[in-house]
């Protein structure tokens, strides 16, 4: 029995066709993939070689460019940077905290409540 034949025609319409599943199909063996892995694998460390290679070319001429183009002296780094004067100071990091003053006495606790030893007037039930 099918789902469609039982719901009205009007429903039926509007909905979407199920499609038909399809049984797995018997398969040859596997194929070897290693070669394919190989292949790959040396493609792309040829291909990084060759960029490698050529990418070096511009920095190597800019060098070149800089070298020759009368640049050799150099700058002093007080030029780029001021100078700081240094600075001397001893922490020692294991001396005692320094003595806080004596404060002012403190005020006697108040003494705690006590149970007093005379009955006290209780309502009566």
């Amino acid at each position: 029995m099918d789902l469609e034949s039982l719901l009205p025609a009007w429903l039926a319409s509007r909905l979407p066709r199920r499609r038909q599943l399809k049984v797995a199909v018997a398969r040859g063996p596997a194929r070897n993939r290693s070669a394919t892995f190989t292949v790959v694998t040396f493609g792309a460390a040829a291909i990084a070689f060759i960029l490698a290679l050529f990418g070096i070319g511009p920095f190597a001429v800019q060098e070149l460019v800089v070298t020759f183009a009368g640049s050799s002296s150099q700058i002093p780094a007080s030029q780029v940077f001021p100078s700081v004067a240094p600075t001397h100071s001893v922490v020692n990091v294991y001396d005692p905290p320094k003595r806080q003053p004596a404060s002012s006495p403190k005020a006697a606790p108040s003494p705690s409540p006590h149970p007093s030893p005379s009955p006290t007037h209780r309502p009566d039930d």
